[in-house]
């Protein structure tokens, strides 16, 4: 708990000594504060809390392939992390939630396009995560200390914390990019939920920057879950942008 506690005070005075700095800044502090809190914490929360008790009372006892794959399809990123360890499955099963997604994309471009964006990204990783699962016969739940509701809810917390700190984080770091005028195309993989937005102001090669950053799930994301999982590094972070890489020629081809 004093490492929540900890976190929690240092996190919010970086963000305090942010709010003396430029007015875009803070917008933006304010901003992504706004918005995680009304679209992200809503569904991130209960759906850890879920994640982890699947975890300790069905996985760590039945320690079934089918069911370990059926429950990392419907965790998401960065939820999916607190389900596996194997860096395989973790690769393929960290997409965005897809009604997540469709509601972002579709107020982007055509709605039809948004559905076989998603639809086809969602079924391709499942497909890999299955054939991943199935080659790996070892028992690849997130760690073996056994929790009970308490610890439950305090481990969700902290992830909770980790994830809200590398948000603010990352889109700060969007932000000053955007003042310095680094090119747009650049910054869009930095931060999914601004990367969509600034996609939003682009009008050339709209639809496949949609479909990578729909799929790599931006640096924040990939950071999000390593603060779950220690095991994620650059070479995870490589192979999830050549997964995208494949995304992108399957959706084309299909839509």
């Amino acid at each position: 708990m004093k490492k929540i506690i900890i976190q929690f005070i240092t996190m919010f005075t970086i963000i305090l000594l942010l709010f003396k700095t430029t007015n875009e800044l803070k917008n933006e502090v304010y901003e992504t504060y706004i918005y995680f809190i009304k679209n992200v914490l809503p569904t991130l929360f209960p759906l850890m809390i879920i994640s982890l008790y699947l975890r300790e009372n069905i996985l760590n006892k039945c320690k079934n392939e089918t069911i370990l794959y059926i429950i990392s399809t419907l965790t998401f990123a960065p939820s999916n992390a607190l389900i596996i360890n194997n860096t395989n499955n973790i690769l393929f099963s960290s997409i965005l939630n897809p009604l997540y997604s469709y509601s972002i994309i579709s107020q982007i471009i055509n709605k039809t396009i948004a559905l076989k964006i998603v639809i086809t990204n969602y079924i391709f990783n499942n497909i890999l995560l299955f054939t991943s699962i199935k080659k790996n016969n070892e028992h690849n739940i997130s760690h073996k200390e056994t929790l009970n509701i308490n610890k439950i809810i305090k481990k969700t917390v902290e992830n909770v914390i980790n994830i809200f700190g590398i948000t603010i984080f990352f889109s700060i770091i969007t932000k000053i990019l955007i003042i310095l005028k680094i090119p747009k195309e650049l910054i869009i993989f930095i931060d999914v939920i601004n990367g969509f937005k600034i996609i939003n102001n682009i009008n050339h090669f709209k639809t496949p920057l949609i479909i990578l950053l729909n799929s790599f799930t931006g640096l924040s994301m990939l950071f999000q879950i390593k603060s779950i999982n220690e095991k994620i590094n650059y070479k995870f972070m490589i192979n999830k942008f050549i997964l995208s890489i494949l995304s992108l020629i399957l959706t084309l081809f299909i839509i």
